[in-house]
């Protein structure tokens, strides 16, 4: 058969091919073998470390490397030998990965020797074959090159340059990497270490893109022959088209069900044949979408995966735009009731009280703190600027970022011997940072106790691995935390399964869980980057108000025993300002100035004024000098200045309060008042001091008035003692009338009544009584007259006049009931110590009928004096003698 004698023939000379090969390559082997063969015995673990120095820093050429080969080959015995000499441990640490007993070491070492001059060369050959191992490292050693050995060096060179740059200047993850495997974490400096948190965090961020990129993945569904069309028709109820994949035949349940999941992962779902009203046709059952480009993606399920990335991504924005408009929300509302709180007027005057309004405001000062800093991360998240806080969602997570920044603040400034007193007022610095701990779970022994007491179904096993965490060391401690990511997942499933048994102790477990959850959904997985974040948290926080300094001081006085101090209520200082009629530019005392209680309402109401406080005790004098006053004498009583108003509330006991306020009378300037609260006492005593108080106090022309029972009782240091509120007008010279403290007048006069027909005539008739200059001078020196032409406006009316004068003069048209009602108003309008001034016939003055007697007896009261002027008037002079 011709065929098969030429099969024959081939098959005859590829046999004869390949003996002559391998002849070849036995003959190249034996050559190879024979060219080690002339080495010397002389080869030492020096020599060797030497030799591999010198292949690293190319320092050798390839025979010099040959020929150490050789020599090496011939020296094994001298090697184990020299090896044999060493300890067990000292010769396991020459090998990555030491197995065996001590000889099968030195083989191992022996052998990894003469791998290192098989430089760039893979070694391989065949267990029980022809070749050994030591066949194979000749060959490959045999087959290295000069290129080799310089590509050697320069690797060696690039590694050192590397160990040298990460040694000195880490910059890239590796060389980090480096850094902290050769020197540890802890000998990294400050920005090295955000830099490596950085680096490690944007990993982390890298690795969730990705997962949610895997998570994004549809698997391909098997169809086999089944096929997909595509309908687009108008949807009556949905009012706009849709798009419909049918089936060209039918499919089993697990793979119809599997179709339906899918579809709904594409936002589809499957829909039946329904009729259309409008036009009475039936469409088709499908998997149907409101999207074309989905119901595409659907389609191609049946030749391979697809990604809903963008999908997912949509959705994550959404939510995100979502969330953030609501922390926008919060934030205001946050801002507007702390306000609200914060401006609130709140009663101090006991200690109680004032601790509660500290705890308020340190409670509000922090709302304002967190609103602030949402507004600002906010702001930072949507222009892009945020890298780690781009999931903050919430106000519980900024809480959470916030409670683990104070965590880490203690942490360090403990370890520096601060005090928690100093601590705690305190903003939170960068250098807090590097103290984070992550937030594993905490399982107390307690709580975990409970719920194995229960036997809740399904939890057996559970409870079982998480036993076995409570080593003696943790019962001790009373809690485990648990950081391996299936026992937290253990826990969480505790937490569920217990709250349909004992929600309380299921809540009381899942607070050792809240900030691990909370960071995990922000994506703070790790704590490198949850340090990261909080770098980046740290400037975009709001430092928390401090409270006001002066308000501090003030309530630490709340329960200090102080003699004599007892703060004016807001009411009685009120009262005190309306009595004392400050004007622009006058010098005005508080001699008894206290915390500023006075001061401050006279700041608050009269800012033009000139203000001057006197104050003995020293805590007091601190409060009135951060609050800006001028502090003259620690003792009023030697206090010489003079001013045109003096506001006081002198301490009462033993009798400091007369005392001080008849040193406060010499102090007045001509037409100045004083304005004082005193004690009941000098009023109601009858010792020769009382006495000589009301005589002295009746001879300056003061009045008095007291206040309702209980006034003081709103102070910020209660007392029920009864008080007067004392006014004490110091007579104006004539020549002082042009002042600014001249007297306000209101003449009030009329045309031809008696030879008086206007306001001059008037004066001079009561220029004996009222000064010794001319008329015109009173005229001229009275800064508010109301002449006969501005009485005509208000004449019909005056009885519902409201203002208040120092002076009036009053000529009545005629002595009727009503001008005697005016009289009678005309006296309310004065201050205290003013004086009116009314000219009557000496008939009203001798009564003929019941009018004019009850006139005259109010006369008596208010201690009215008289002067006839001839013509059958007489000159009636009142001074107001009560404050109302």
């Amino acid at each position: 058969n011709p065929l098969k004698t030429q099969g024959e023939s081939i098959m005859l000379s590829i046999l004869i091919l390949a003996v002559l090969s391998s002849e070849v390559e036995n003959q190249k082997a034996d050559n190879q073998d024979n060219c080690f063969d002339n080495g010397e015995a002389t080869y030492t673990i020096a020599t060797h470390r030497q030799v591999s120095r010198q292949i690293k820093y190319g320092q050798i050429s390839l025979a010099e490397l040959r020929k150490h080969f050789s020599d090496a080959l011939a020296s094994q015995d001298l090697l184990k030998a020299e090896l044999n000499a060493w300890k067990l441990d000292n010769l396991k640490e020459l090998l990555y990965s030491p197995r065996g007993k001590k000889q099968q070491i030195i083989e191992q070492i022996l052998n990894a020797m003469l791998r290192e001059f098989a430089i760039n060369q893979s070694i391989s050959y065949l267990i029980g074959g022809k070749g050994s191992y030591l066949s194979a490292i000749k060959k490959a050693v045999f087959q290295v090159t000069q290129a080799d050995l310089d590509k050697e060096a320069a690797e060696h060179a690039a590694k050192l340059a590397f160990k040298q740059k990460a040694s000195n200047n880490p910059e890239t993850k590796e060389e980090f990497e480096y850094f902290v495997r050769v020197f540890g974490e802890k000998n990294l400096s400050r920005e090295q270490r955000a830099v490596w948190d950085e680096l490690r965090g944007i990993s982390t961020l890298e690795k969730q893109q990705q997962d949610l990129a895997k998570k994004a993945i549809i698997n391909q569904v098997k169809l086999a022959d089944i096929e997909f069309k595509l309908l687009e028709h108008y949807h009556t109820n949905r009012g706009h088209n849709v798009f419909t994949v049918t089936l060209s035949g039918r499919v089993d349940k697990d793979t119809f069900e599997e179709l339906c999941q899918k579809a709904r992962m594409l936002e589809g779902n499957y829909a039946k044949p329904w009729r259309d009203k409008t036009n009475n046709s039936v469409s088709p059952g499908g998997f149907t979408f409101n999207e074309k480009e989905q119901a595409e993606k659907f389609m191609q399920l049946k030749e391979g995966n697809v990604s809903r990335l963008e999908q997912l991504q949509e959705h994550q924005e959404e939510k995100k735009a979502n969330a953030l408009e609501h922390l926008v929300e919060v934030a205001e509302n946050l801002s507007e009731k702390a306000q609200e709180v914060l401006t609130r007027d709140r009663k101090v005057n006991t200690e109680r009280r004032a601790r509660m309004a500290k705890s308020v405001e340190t409670d509000v000062r922090e709302d304002l703190q967190l609103a602030s800093t949402i507004a600002r991360i906010v702001q930072a998240i949507e222009s892009g600027q945020s890298k780690f806080l781009s999931n903050v969602r919430t106000k519980t997570h900024i809480e959470t970022l916030e409670s683990i920044l104070s965590r880490a603040k203690y942490e360090r400034r403990s370890k520096l011997g601060e005090r928690y007193e100093d601590i705690k007022h305190t903003e939170p610095e960068l250098a807090d940072v590097d103290f984070v701990e992550y937030p594993f779970p905490v399982l107390d022994l307690y709580h975990f106790t409970k719920v194995s007491e229960k036997k809740i179904k399904g939890l057996t096993l559970i409870t079982n691995r998480l036993a076995k965490l409570f080593t003696p060391k943790e019962k001790q401690l009373g809690y485990v935390v648990i950081k391996n990511s299936y026992l937290i997942k253990d826990l969480q499933k505790m937490v569920y399964k217990t709250k349909r048994v004992d929600s309380y102790l299921a809540d009381m477990m899942s607070d050792r869980l809240a900030n691990y959850q909370r960071l995990q959904l922000i994506g703070l997985t790790d704590l490198p980057t949850l340090r990261a974040a909080l770098r980046e948290y740290l400037p975009l926080r709001t430092d928390t108000s401090k409270a006001d300094p002066i308000k501090e001081m003030e309530r630490e006085l709340i329960g200090c025993k102080i003699d004599g101090y007892f703060p004016t209520p807001k009411a009685v200082v009120e009262q005190m300002l309306d009595l004392a009629d400050i004007k622009a530019g006058m010098d005005v005392l508080e001699p008894n100035g206290g915390s500023g209680h006075i001061a401050d309402a006279i700041r608050q109401h009269h800012p033009d004024a000139n203000i001057s406080v006197v104050e003995i005790n020293c805590r007091l004098r601190e409060i009135l000098q951060a609050k800006g006053y001028k502090l003259f004498d620690w003792d009023f009583l030697k206090h010489q200045q003079t001013y045109h108003r003096v506001i006081m509330n002198p301490p009462f006991e033993h009798f400091q309060d007369v005392k001080h306020v008849k040193h406060a009378y010499t102090l007045l300037s001509e037409g100045g008042r004083l304005v004082a609260i005193m004690s009941e006492s000098p009023f109601f005593r009858m010792d020769k001091e009382a006495i000589a108080f009301r005589d002295w106090l009746e001879s300056v022309g003061g009045s008095n008035e007291r206040l309702p029972q209980g006034s003081f009782l709103d102070s910020d240091r209660s007392t029920g003692v009864a008080t007067r509120i004392v006014v004490i007008n110091k007579p104006a010279s004539p020549l002082s009338l042009a002042s600014p403290l001249s007297l306000d007048i209101f003449v009030i006069t009329a045309n031809d009544i008696n030879g008086v027909n206007d306001a001059e005539s008037l004066s001079e008739s009561l220029s004996e009584i009222l000064s010794e200059g001319s008329p015109a001078e009173i005229e001229e020196n009275f800064n508010e007259v109301l002449h006969v032409q501005d009485y005509e406006a208000i004449k019909d009316n005056f009885l519902e006049h409201q203002q208040n004068y120092n002076t009036i003069i009053m000529n009545p048209l005629e002595h009727s009931s009503q001008h005697i009602e005016r009289i009678y108003h005309a006296y309310y309008l004065l201050n205290p110590s003013g004086t009116l001034t009314v000219t009557l016939p000496e008939t009203v003055l001798a009564p003929t009928n019941k009018l004019y007697t009850q006139f005259n007896k109010w006369l008596k009261s208010v201690k009215a004096t008289s002067k006839k002027l001839g013509n059958g008037k007489s000159l009636v002079m009142v001074r107001k003698i009560t404050l109302f």
